[in-house]
């Protein structure tokens, strides 16, 4: 409304003026700029039972949860620069019992999302140990980590499940009948059951409704048939959450052993994300019906592409992302771009 009465008022000075004689004053293109979405992530961090496993590695003993946190603390406070980052442990760290309460699930954030707040998610993760008798009830915590990112209404919406692949505490399964996690492969209860389906189905129900899940792995190098089994649930569950990997690579998740591998998913899953999907000031509503093209500093002017493979597009009322190799070189320049009318003109 402001921009039309704007251009309106404009007119007729224009007209006036000229009637006059007078000099009229030039238009200016419409350009404003498309600002980088500030990301909202959520940490899903496992330290249950299977994470408490010792394993050696080139002489080196270690346990799963304690290579993970050192990883993350190697690469998570690459994203403080593009997303206000959360953090929730599973089972609780504060009402989880090995022997009364293993499947015991968070009710919070161990960490709100917010910014800068790398340091604060190292802390807790350094405060925090697996325990072998521990649950992993990823599917509640999933869920409560979900409803946290639903109820922030800024941003890019994203959940980093790191973990294992050893997924269990669903008490509405037979015990009798169901994979089972433990070592015997016979369980005494529901909760002991592989929860792999119903998590699958979660992830991929949150991908459909705009959350997607990055999947973090932690695998192992051998061939039997239990890592084997728990590798292909990673990569399904990875394909679920709608950021797998991709190629030729067997391993559709990202491996928490290698901070690298870490940095690579956090860079091109998250960080790309960020510098491609841009804000607006004004509804797309309220400018005029001329084409716009977005231009930056560095990579030059980006045709708009309505079928999403290398260009910009709209994606909602006051957002715009681009797509493709124009995005590639958006994200690689870390560039400023702005939207500017072709065609048409506005104060």
């Amino acid at each position: 409304m402001r921009l039309a009465f704007a251009r309106c008022a404009a007119l007729l000075l224009t007209l006036v003026l000229g009637a006059c004689g007078a000099r009229t004053a030039p238009w200016v293109p419409c350009t404003f700029d498309a600002t980088p979405t500030r990301l909202q992530v959520m940490l899903v961090v496992d330290r249950s039972g299977s994470m408490a496993i010792n394993v050696f590695d080139h002489r080196t003993r270690y346990d799963f949860y304690r290579r993970m946190a050192d990883t993350l603390r190697e690469t998570v406070p690459a994203l403080d620069e593009v997303a206000d980052v959360g953090l929730i442990i599973f089972p609780d760290r504060v009402h989880a019992s090995e022997r009364t309460a293993p499947c015991a699930v968070a009710s919070s954030a161990d960490v709100a999302p917010s910014a800068e707040s790398s340091r604060r998610i190292i802390a807790v993760l350094d405060g925090t140990e697996a325990l072998t008798l521990l649950g992993a009830p990823a599917y509640d915590t999933i869920n409560v980590a979900a409803d946290i990112l639903e109820r922030r209404s800024v941003g890019s919406p994203f959940l980093v499940l790191a973990a294992d692949g050893y997924l269990d505490c669903n008490a509405s399964l037979n015990p009798r009948t169901c994979p089972c996690i433990n070592l015997s492969g016979i369980c005494s209860v529901a909760t002991e059951c592989y929860d792999t389906e119903r998590v699958e189905q979660r992830v991929a129900a949150l991908a459909h409704r705009g959350i997607p899940t990055l999947v973090l792995g932690m695998d192992l190098d051998t061939t039997d048939v239990t890592t084997s089994r728990h590798r292909d649930y990673l990569s399904r569950l990875a394909r679920a959450g709608g950021l797998a990997r991709g190629g030729t690579n067997p391993r559709e998740f990202f491996d928490l052993r290698y901070p690298s591998d870490i940095r690579i998913a956090f860079e091109s899953r998250l960080v790309r994300v960020a510098w491609c999907r841009r804000s607006v000031a004004y509804p797309r509503e309220s400018l005029p019906v001329v084409d716009f093209v977005l231009r930056g500093r560095t990579v030059g002017a980006i045709p708009r592409d309505t079928t999403r493979t290398d260009g910009w597009d709209w994606i909602g009322s006051n957002a715009v992302e681009v797509f493709g190799a124009s995005c590639d070189a958006v994200h690689g320049a870390r560039d400023r771009l702005q939207l500017t009318s072709e065609g048409a003109t506005c104060l």
